[in-house]
């Protein structure tokens, strides 16, 4: 009889397992959890996720969050390995399965952040298998911007580079140099530009980052009858928050820009303009399988000008950029509308500011690849229309780049 009363049981549990509907009782889901995290079964103790969230229990959501790690589930494993961490901050497995869920995500600084939450030993332990690098990559980027009315001018010649430096527990430095150049019409434009960003991690998904961009316009005639030259100063700051696979950042920012016109056939003039940029940018990343993630990024701007122009002195963009992932691939899609207002600086400045010329509308498409774990190609196509300030005449770009990043 007891044997008999022993298999009915067994034959139940396994109808429930299969059928996966469990009571929500913190005893048989706390067992079944134990259970499963001692087999490393993380497939069935994911799938009593619920119930754990449910009964919100700090050592149930700890082996829950374990089980996600190992099931590369980063953005959500990362959620309940903190819950679990501010009611046992002493735990050296999930304080370093965190760590690699953060890092799994790129998101290094905020990795760094809670690499120093750890103690002696585990540092020791992370720093040596990750060790920090001051130098954390180089990017180098050339590219010719294809003038389609070739009898205004002719391409424009693009070359870039910039780096990214580690400054401290929870602080990156990145740079960015820049140069233009175009002959159009009877003289040539150059344009150096500089772009510096201090992105801060501040916990918790928080992120502040201040950035400064300078350039400088130059347009001469070759008879330099006339030339203008165009300096500009932006400062920005972003403040960021990710709720796991979600971000969102609002931002503010003031240009400072100063044009002189002269020339032995021209009247000297100067004029200043201020104008103030406010935005707000959204995140999504998706993961649609182990190899395979989704990302869209929709941005919106409001310009305001100190100057009234005839299309009044405000102005809007519209952003909106695709991002797909697939082991050494990446594929990138983006689009950009706006009107009026001259400068504007996306979402951290690059690609800003084109050469007096107003940008209308932009599409680009780029494909990447990792030939190795720390060098990665990337090329780029661009449709973009301008309108030249100077001659009031709208301008078509179709652009190629070569990128080439290295990884430290």
């Amino acid at each position: 009889m007891f044997k008999n009363l022993c298999i009915a049981a067994a034959l139940l549990l396994a109808l429930a397992m299969q059928a996966q509907v469990y009571p929500v009782t913190k005893e048989k889901v706390a067992y079944l959890a134990g259970f499963y995290y001692r087999q490393s079964n993380w497939n069935e103790l994911i799938k009593l996720k619920d119930n754990i969230i449910t009964l919100d229990d700090p050592e149930l959501i700890g082996k829950l969050g374990v089980a996600e790690f190992y099931k590369k589930q980063y953005a959500s494993s990362e959620r309940h390995l903190k819950k679990y961490l501010k009611k046992y901050p002493d735990s050296p497995l999930e304080r370093e399965l965190l760590f690699y869920s953060i890092l799994f995500q790129s998101h290094d600084v905020e990795a760094r952040r809670e690499l120093y939450k750890s103690d002696a030993t585990l540092q020791e332990k992370l720093l040596k298998n990750n060790p920090r690098k001051f130098l954390k990559d180089v990017t180098l980027e050339a590219g010719i911007r294809d003038l389609k009315q070739t009898e205004i001018g002719k391409p424009i010649q693009y070359i870039s580079g910039g780096t990214t430096l580690d400054i401290g527990k929870s602080v990156n430095a990145k740079f960015v140099l820049n140069y233009l150049s175009q002959k159009i019409y009877s003289g040539k434009y150059t344009q150096p530009e500089a772009y510096f960003s201090l992105p801060v991690a501040l916990g918790d998904g928080w992120k502040i980052t201040p950035a400064i961009h300078g350039l400088i316009n130059d347009y001469k005639t070759d008879d330099e009858l006339y030339s203008l030259k165009n300096k500009l100063f932006f400062t920005q700051l972003n403040i960021q928050k990710r709720f796991g696979s979600f971000i969102i950042k609002p931002s503010v920012g003031i240009h400072f820009s100063n044009d002189e016109v002269g020339g032995s056939g021209a009247v000297s003039l100067k004029t200043d303009e201020n104008i103030i940029q406010t935005g707000l940018t959204l995140g999504y990343t998706a993961k649609l399988s182990s190899d395979l993630y989704y990302n869209i990024t929709p941005a919106y701007y409001f310009l305001k000008s100190s100057k009234s122009t005839s299309n009044g002195n405000n102005d809007n963009a519209f952003s909106i950029n695709n991002s797909l992932y697939f082991k050494d691939w990446s594929f990138f899609a983006s689009f950009l509308q706006k009107n009026g207002i001259n400068p504007f600086a996306e979402n951290e400045g690059e690609y800003y500011f084109n050469l007096k010329n107003e940008i209308k509308s932009r599409f680009s498409f780029s494909l990447g690849y990792d030939i190795s774990r720390q060098l990665n190609l990337m090329g780029t196509f661009q449709l973009e229309d301008q309108r030249n300030i100077i001659f009031d005449q709208t301008l078509n770009y179709q652009s190629y780049y070569l990128t080439l990043k290295y990884k430290f």
